[in-house]
């Protein structure tokens, strides 16, 4: 007679190891999609003061050329108290042409500023 040995059938599933290295590699790729946020979230806010300041200074520079050439003058001004504009007008009242320069300055984020600035000419016809 022979006789016969059953090998035990292979289990199926995972192993310890296996388990660790998948969450490893998970834990991972989580963290990297984490900073990705963090930096998506700061640039946004970042673009949300550089669009509010280009508002500010675009309203301010249509004031001034709705006051016209006699009246337009040097300035500044803090707006919601981040957004801080200044402006000079060169020429005189005399002049055909007064060009105006606007610099807005907005903070980006912690110890980080920026500066822009616009320019304007103002046809004086009389």
């Amino acid at each position: 007679m022979v006789t016969r040995i059953e090998k035990p059938e292979r289990q199926a599933g995972f192993t310890l190891v296996e388990v660790l290295i998948a969450i490893v590699v998970l834990a991972i790729g989580l963290l990297g999609m984490l900073g990705a946020t963090a930096s998506v979230i700061r640039t946004l806010g970042e673009s949300d003061r550089e669009i509010a300041a280009a508002y500010y200074a675009h309203q301010r520079l249509e004031q001034l050329e709705a006051l016209g050439c006699d009246a337009v003058g040097n300035g500044s001004e803090v707006q919601e108290g981040l957004y801080s504009l200044a402006w000079t007008v060169d020429g005189t009242v005399t002049t055909p042409v007064r060009h105006i320069t606007l610099t807005s300055t907005y903070p980006l984020a912690v110890g980080r500023s920026r500066t822009d600035t616009l320019e304007k000419a103002l046809t004086c016809l009389r």
